[in-house]
């Protein structure tokens, strides 16, 4: 009897022996594996969170210089970053440009009567970038004078406008001049029955071309546009079509 108690006390030492070696065993393993990736993933956590959106762009270099096509406002950031200026008769402004998202150092918008400029008028603008972690910087106030004074040869002719549902789901206006000119649309929906005006413009593209194309994007499905096709010629004459107008089905075209 007493032989069984002993070999009973020393298989449980034994067994006791052996679960806590591999228990020491399983410790050192956290300890080696565990720990150190839970101290990567809070410090993963940790730098993730405290992440600089990075710099403010540093404005400099503004100007704005007269073109046949209007008035050019120029200026340089530090950093790649957007552009965009926003002007008007007073320094409460009032206008914007039509944004550029294109990540830049050197920076140049062209304003001209298309962007509402109004002959021998004095504008006040200040331009703007946003860099690429969402940070924008504004420059000071600056001013010009809008000084074209009218076309100096014959004024265009507009034609063939026209537009058309593209591959890629966008549609694309088509129009011809007869003499080389910029190119721009602007357009509105109708929304619940009502036109809500021409409150969308394309990029202004200052190629000057007899034959235009500016692709639309962005469009609601199953909505109908108005739009409107305007060039600027080598001189600054503008002109403007009528009122067209197209339905976008949300599909792509032929």
């Amino acid at each position: 009897m007493e032989m069984k108690k002993r070999k009973i006390v020393v298989g449980v030492g034994l067994w006791l022996a052996v679960t806590a070696s591999l228990l020491a065993v399983a410790l050192a393993l956290v300890g080696l594996v565990v720990l150190p990736l839970f101290g990567l993933l809070l410090h993963y956590h940790d730098v993730s969170s405290t992440a600089s959106p990075g710099p403010v762009p540093v404005i400099s270099d503004v100007r704005a210089e007269a073109t046949s096509v209007g008035v050019e406002a120029k200026w340089t950031t530090d950093v790649w970053s957007t552009s965009y200026v926003i002007y008007g008769t007073t320094e409460n402004y009032g206008l914007v440009s039509q944004p550029n998202d294109t990540l830049l150092t050197s920076h140049q918008v062209l304003l001209n009567v298309l962007n509402g400029l109004e002959p021998g008028t004095t504008y006040h603008y200040r331009v703007v970038s946003k860099g690429s972690g969402g940070l924008e910087s504004r420059s000071s106030d600056y001013t010009f004078t809008y000084s074209w004074t009218g076309p100096p040869g014959p004024v265009q002719v507009i034609s063939d406008v026209s537009a058309q549902s593209t591959s890629g789901g966008g549609v694309e206006i088509k129009w011809t001049t007869d003499m080389p000119s910029t190119s721009q649309v602007v357009y509105g929906r109708v929304k619940n029955g009502s036109w809500e005006g021409y409150v969308f413009a394309s990029q202004f593209d200052e190629t000057l071309l007899t034959s235009h194309r500016v692709l639309l994007n962005g469009l609601e499905a199953g909505t109908t546009y108005y739009y409107s096709v305007a060039s600027l010629g080598a001189y600054g004459e503008p002109i403007e079509s009528g009122d067209y107008t197209f339905t976008y089905n949300g599909v792509a075209g032929p």
